[in-house]
């Protein structure tokens, strides 16, 4: 193998960024929860490095049966947290930040959640038919003021995040 694709491999890896094809995930984490929770947050940053609009439309992960991608929004004067149908569009040439109080992967009936240090891999399907795997590290997160807007989740109470992954 090519050194100089080794080491580039190697820095990739360390730098927590993940790339296939036109996408590049980076900066991906889950946010820590009490032991009990059932329910826990994703976020990243994807960038689009094609001419195309590209859609996150899906995410899994082995500790929940269901993972749905949310946003929060300031509905009827209060901040609520709700399912985006059709997924997030990561514009062409841009990019689109997961971040706490704005859009996230939301992890709900969760069976074990994930213990502050481990890292877990998320898998997540884009509309161009892509899927990528990110190993996401799981590290405390969000302010209070934050964390309450999940507790006003309207359908679920759930939460999200991503590290580094590998194309399929």
């Amino acid at each position: 193998m090519n050194f100089k694709i080794l080491l580039g491999c190697a820095l990739v890896c360390v730098a927590n960024v993940v790339m296939a094809s036109d996408l590049m995930i980076k900066d991906a984490w889950i946010r820590a929860m009490p032991p009990v929770s059932k329910v826990t947050g994703g976020f990243l940053t994807i960038h689009n490095h094609s001419s195309k609009d590209i859609s996150l439309i899906a995410a899994s992960v082995d500790f929940s049966d269901r993972v749905e991608i949310h946003e929060h929004a300031h509905v009827d004067g209060m901040m609520k947290m709700r399912e985006v149908e059709g997924g997030i569009v990561v514009p062409a040439n841009g990019m689109v930040e997961l971040k706490p109080g704005g859009y996230h992967l939301m992890m709900m009936d969760v069976e074990k959640i994930p213990a502050e240090g481990e890292i877990v891999q998320v898998e997540m399907e884009f509309s161009n038919g892509e899927t990528m795997t990110a190993n996401f590290p799981v590290k405390k997160g969000a302010a209070k003021s934050e964390m309450k807007h999940h507790g006003e989740h309207d359908h679920h109470s759930d939460k999200h995040d991503m590290s580094d992954h590998k194309h399929h």
